[in-house]
């Protein structure tokens, strides 16, 4: 083979055929293109990533709706704080109290005012008398349990919504139960920017998050479970 080539070369001056080359060249099987295209996956491999495709997705799923719970009830928490606040800014602006009122089933909560403060007067400077008959609604003591009221007693005990949106009715979101620790439901707000010392629970399932304002006097604290 090796003369032939010499003797081959020495006549064409050291220039070997193109076509020798090619035909002398190791032959490997080609893949057949048609085998390329038609190959596809097995039964076995579509089934294994469905099944991993399905365990991610509810992982996924389980995973938000809880994030998703956790942060609406807390966003509740905030809402009803952030009411308590206002109602304490209100009642120490207007010389007046305020009080925080729920619904029997305690779905919906909203504020309310004495009856007839929207039309009572500033207080006069410390250390001056009021005049007589001249008390600003909300600020005069109430009788004592088992005493009974006069009719005036009885009327500044009677309260109104707050106008504007803070006296309309705020639901909670579904399946989030709120309760006052104390088992007291009355909250009252005062001129001197003292809050009644309560604390209240918003629990959905296992989750809840409690609004207090027993710490600090005239502080409304959201805190977590």
């Amino acid at each position: 083979m090796i003369s032939a080539i010499k003797k081959m070369g020495s006549r064409t001056g050291g220039f070997i055929p193109l076509t020798w080359q090619r035909d002398s060249a190791p032959a490997f099987p080609a893949m057949n293109q048609a085998d390329k295209r038609d190959r596809g996956f097995t039964l076995i491999e579509i089934l294994l990533v469905v099944v991993i495709m399905a365990v991610v997705a509810v992982l996924a799923v389980s995973n938000f709706s809880r994030t998703y719970a956790g942060i609406e009830l807390r966003k509740a928490a905030d809402d009803l704080a952030y009411r308590m606040r206002y109602a304490q800014s209100y009642a120490v602006t207007k010389n007046t109290r305020a009080r925080l009122e729920f619904d029997p089933l305690f779905t919906q909560y909203w504020l309310t005012r004495p009856a007839g403060s929207s039309r009572s007067q500033r207080l006069p400077p410390l250390g001056e008398p009021l005049a007589a008959g001249r008390e600003p609604p909300g600020l005069r003591p109430k009788a004592p349990r088992g005493e009974e009221q006069s009719g005036d007693d009885a009327a500044q005990d009677a309260f109104e919504r707050l106008t504007g949106r803070f006296g309309q009715s705020t639901s909670l979101p579904r399946d989030v139960r709120l309760s006052f620790e104390d088992g007291d439901p009355s909250l009252f707000f005062y001129p001197d920017g003292t809050i009644d010392k309560r604390r209240i629970s918003l629990c959905r399932g296992e989750d809840c998050v409690f609004i207090s304002t027993q710490k600090q006097r005239g502080q409304v604290s959201v805190l977590n479970n």
